[in-house]
């Protein structure tokens, strides 16, 4: 059995691991965030006998967030700083339910990679709940059960797995209240798909959620396909697009099959640092970048109706 302290002294004292978790805590405290702010929007247009339609395409939109972790100087694994967050934002929902972060769809290079999911469970009883188990039975024929992870939870909970696949999150003594301001926990994990998996495939995850003695509480069956992106051709010229060198010193320079009308430097912080357009710059040209401090950028690429979003190194 793990408990959060094993995992915090196995994988949680790489520094930069503990920044990823708790930046990807506040990205999905903004997305809980702004999920209920839309669906306040939702539940007033259908109040207001608003068009269907509208309603819902407020429900229905997808909201992405992306978490970072900075500076990459001196890094040597760079791969694992970056995170993306993709949900559908929906109205009424049960609360107990699992998501995987990746979204509904990866792509085929991403396969045999990790995914994370989070499951989350609420107590709607009329008395608190002294001891909750998540139970997942883990598809031997899509995931590796050897590669999971448990990242982080509500409360302090211990992991078990037994007969090979079923995975048991077990919160005893949460003692879990069921009024509304303190009646949710959650418990995040990852692990990896195999990588036997070829476009098209799907794999899923379910979870059964027990408070005390109770029959479980079976959440929804989230699934992930392996898709290719569905690009326009000018998506697909901005998609092939670079910035080099990588990190640069001086100046960078930019490769892409498309036109660029717009450059636009930003910091980690999201504040405009620089502006290149192709009314003063010909974007064939190095960019004068030797006035930014040394730091991670993001650099955002226009070409008419879609865009871009590179990062580079500053030196």
């Amino acid at each position: 059995s793990l408990t959060n302290k094993d995992l915090q002294e196995s994988s949680g004292n790489d520094e930069e691991s503990n920044m990823f978790f708790q930046y990807t805590a506040k990205v999905l405290a903004q997305l809980q965030r702004k999920l209920q702010d839309r669906t306040t929007i939702a539940r007033q247009i259908e109040t207001e006998n608003s068009e269907t339609e509208n309603s819902e395409e407020v429900i229905k939109e997808l909201e992405k967030f992306d978490v970072n972790i900075t500076p990459y100087l001196n890094d040597e694994t760079q791969g694992d700083n970056s995170f993306g967050l993709k949900q559908t934002v929906v109205n009424s929902y049960d609360p107990n339910d699992v998501i995987c972060l990746e979204g509904t769809t990866i792509l085929p290079e991403h396969v045999g990679e990790y995914v994370h999911y989070r499951i989350r469970f609420e107590n709607l009883g009329t008395a608190n709940a002294t001891n909750i188990v998540v139970k997942d039975v883990i598809d031997e024929t899509k995931y590796d059960v050897s590669s999971l992870i448990p990242l982080n939870g509500s409360h302090n909970f211990t992991t078990r797995i037994r007969e090979g696949n079923i995975v048991e999150f077990i919160f005893e003594g949460i003692n879990l209240p069921f009024d509304d301001a303190n009646n949710d926990g959650f418990v995040v994990f990852k692990i990896k798909t195999l990588d036997t998996l070829v476009l098209g495939d799907t794999f899923a995850n379910q979870a059964e959620i027990y408070f005390d003695f109770n029959f479980p509480v079976i959440t929804n069956n989230y699934s992930t396909t392996v898709a290719e992106e569905n690009l326009s051709i000018d998506d697909y010229e901005a998609s092939e697009s670079s910035v080099y060198p990588n990190p640069a010193k001086n100046y960078i320079a930019i490769s892409s099959n498309s036109s660029l009308d717009l450059v636009l430097i930003r910091d980690v912080n999201g504040r405009l640092i620089k502006t290149f357009n192709a009314i003063n710059q010909n974007f064939e040209n190095p960019l004068d970048v030797s006035s930014l401090t040394s730091g991670l950028y993001f650099i955002e690429l226009k070409f008419g109706t879609t865009h871009k979003t590179l990062k580079f190194i500053k030196n």
